[in-house]
């Protein structure tokens, strides 16, 4: 039996500004997901949290369609985070990078992918990050693909030959 192939990831510095960008990103996103035939797609962001404030890593799911598999994919992600030691909270309201989410979930929409957004608070710096993408990682043998907005996202989760890290303007084609 043959050990399963881990997906490639998309892992970037930080999201498309502008509005163009985004949605060429967002294709990018969306050739990848068919040239690999995933079965979830799960974008990683940051989001800044104020002093006082829980530690708290939302979830976020795309109901617009495989609703019931999103809920399923956000509740083993929310699992997994639970064993590395994070808190999630589902459709916590945590999400910044709109302006990159919006161009995926439109993007995927005509496809039957669940996906879902996990946002990871950084006003501590690196460590829930990397917990985070250690938790994760293992989702890649089961056919999700990782949308990452984060360097040490990338430098953790992602190995060299299977992932295309760089700059999101170049996310245009599938590079593995």
């Amino acid at each position: 039996m043959n050990a399963p192939i881990s997906i490639p990831a998309v892992a970037v510095s930080h999201p498309p500004r502008r509005a163009a960008e985004a949605w060429r990103f967002a294709q990018g996103i969306r050739t990848h997901a068919d040239a690999f035939q995933v079965t979830g797609v799960v974008v990683v962001s940051s989001h800044w949290n104020r002093p006082g404030e829980s530690v708290t890593v939302g979830l976020e799911v795309d109901d617009t369609r495989q609703a019931a598999a999103g809920r399923a994919l956000a509740e083993r992600v929310g699992e997994l985070l639970k064993s590395a030691g994070l808190t999630p909270d589902l459709n916590s309201g945590l999400f910044g990078d709109t302006m990159a989410w919006r161009p995926i979930v439109e993007a995927l929409s005509d496809t039957r992918v669940p996906l879902i957004h996990v946002s990871v608070p950084v006003r501590f710096g690196d460590d829930l990050m990397r917990l985070a993408a250690v938790a994760l990682q293992d989702l890649r043998r089961e056919g999700i693909l990782f949308v990452g907005f984060s360097d040490v996202f990338g430098d953790v989760l992602l190995t060299e030959e299977l992932a295309f890290h760089g700059h999101h303007d170049v996310a245009e084609g599938v590079r593995v």
